[in-house]
């Protein structure tokens, strides 16, 4: 099952067999984040190589701030049930 495209996304969110669990996990701030151990899935979506239990500090290692400076940073995580 496809669901249509909204205007300003960069992807398709396809829901196919095995039905299941899904975790969605997303990381973002204001300056870059580390692209290590990712594999791009589209533009600007990507999926981590490692192990769940390392992907916060990767993500974080290598951004660079600005002496005296600040950034934002937010993860959130959503679970879906994927269904028949």
């Amino acid at each position: 099952m496809s669901f249509p495209r909204k205007r300003g996304d960069r992807f398709n969110l396809e829901v196919c067999s095995p039905f299941g669990e899904e975790r969605i996990i997303v990381n973002a701030s204001d300056l870059l984040l580390s692209l290590r151990n990712m594999k791009t899935v589209a533009d600007g979506l990507y999926t981590y190589r490692g192990k769940e239990i390392s992907l916060g500090k990767s993500v974080r290692k290598s951004i660079s701030i600005p002496e005296g400076g600040t950034t934002e940073f937010c993860e959130s995580v959503w679970k879906i049930e994927k269904v028949s």
